[in-house]
């Protein structure tokens, strides 16, 4: 019996000669291909308080409120300038927001409060309110607080109705001796004596907020306020502390 080889067995015979004759080749292995090295990201710049500004991601309907509902009354105002121009365009804004009365607790005394009433409540009778202010110019000399209170009754007869007492009083005030005129000063009882019998409210503006009697430092609330105002802080070396020993004859 004579075997023969197919075609195709003689072929694959030749293939596999030839691939035994070539030299061998190092295929290499094709593992994950590396990624480009990532740049370091940049180092965050540190911003001031000042120049912190966030923008709310918080999204919602916006309801601007330009004009009250019901007619209020406004109880702390501060007005100098006294032409009608001046008069005429406060109502109109008055009247936009449905502001019904102002107050304006710097009328002055005597002369200068006897202008104010004139300018405001003379042009708009029941519009304004104005407070009545001390003077201090005769405080060195006795009797002080009686004069206070007989000029206090005059500019109630001329139209004030009410007493407003500014900062200064218990802090700034001093006599001519450098005593600092306390806020209880037996001085001044024939001025509170006066509005009673007089029956008009008293608006006394004692002290400042605690922050700015306290420490300037990074734990003080208000920290950026005193910032960008400095003027405002009352050190210990110039004020007295803000607690109640503020009222104390003993401060």
């Amino acid at each position: 019996m004579i075997l023969r080889r197919s075609p195709l067995f003689a072929g694959l015979s030749g293939v596999l000669a030839l691939a035994l004759a070539l030299p061998p080749r190092i295929i290499p292995h094709k593992g994950p291909r590396e990624r480009p090295q990532e740049k370091p990201p940049e180092k965050q710049k540190s911003l001031s308080i000042e120049e912190y500004e966030p923008k709310s991601s918080l999204v919602v309907p916006e309801h601007k409120i330009d004009r009250a509902k019901f007619p209020f009354i406004d109880i702390h105002s501060h007005h100098w300038d006294l032409t009608p121009e001046y008069m005429d365009k406060l109502v109109a804004e008055m009247d936009s927001i449905n502001l019904r009365v102002l107050v304006n607790l710097s009328g002055g005394t005597g002369d200068r409060l006897r202008q104010t009433v004139a300018a405001m409540k003379g042009r708009y009778p029941s519009r304004f309110v104005v407070f009545a202010n001390l003077t201090y110019d005769d405080l060195n000399t006795p009797g002080y607080g009686r004069r206070a209170a007989q000029r206090l009754e005059q500019d109630v007869r001329n139209g004030a109705q009410g007493l407003k007492i500014f900062k200064n009083f218990g802090m700034d005030l001093k006599y001519a001796d450098g005593r600092r005129v306390k806020v209880d000063d037996p001085e001044f009882d024939p001025v509170w004596e006066k509005c009673a019998e007089l029956k008009i409210p008293v608006l006394i503006h004692v002290a400042e907020p605690l922050a700015f009697f306290k420490p300037w430092d990074r734990f003080n609330e208000r920290w950026l306020e005193l910032k960008e105002f400095p003027g405002r802080a009352r050190p210990p070396s110039k004020y007295p502390p803000f607690e109640l020993r503020l009222l104390s004859k003993k401060v």
